[in-house]
């Protein structure tokens, strides 16, 4: 016997978001040659497909049965998003490696909802170094694609 949960608003709106997000991806991609819109699209796709998926099971009231509060839900989803504005703000002044870096670390941190132990913290913090230098190494050395440098730290620059 299945009950019907009550659906989180807040989660439906998110998921909408970053389908709206999505959709904008889409459509920008065009503007790039062949080669330079297959990320745009592989990522604006997966996360169209993600969102719809989460917007679809969060509408039929088929969310998780341990979920937080909707208030909870929000907040921390509202957290996400703040993180990853504020990685595009960097971009440009921090550079990719770093800008990167401390996003990685905050989005895992808030992702993984309990405060964390100091252990968890720097195994994030290892992890997303190791991520972001190899995600650096593939666009500049095999793809040819130039990642913004910064100004605080240009000796990042390979």
């Amino acid at each position: 016997m299945s009950s019907r949960r009550k659906s989180d608003a807040g989660a439906a709106l998110m998921a909408a978001l970053i389908a709206a997000v999505a959709a904008v991806m889409l459509w920008k991609a065009n503007e790039f040659s062949q080669f330079g819109s297959i990320f745009p699209r592989v990522t604006g796709g997966a996360m169209l497909l993600g969102s719809l998926f989460v917007l679809g099971r969060t509408l039929l009231g088929k969310g998780p049965d341990d979920a937080k509060g909707s208030s909870s839900g929000l907040l921390s989803s509202l957290a996400l998003m703040v993180v990853m504005l504020v990685w595009i703000l960097m971009l440009e002044v921090a550079g990719f490696t770093l800008a990167s870096w401390v996003g990685f670390v905050a989005l895992a941190l808030i992702a993984g909802g309990e405060r964390p132990s100091l252990r968890k913290a720097a195994l994030y913090a290892v992890v997303g170094l190791v991520l972001v230098m190899a995600l650096q190494l593939l666009f500049q050395q095999v793809l040819g694609v130039r990642l913004p440098a910064g100004v605080l730290l240009p000796a990042l620059k390979f």
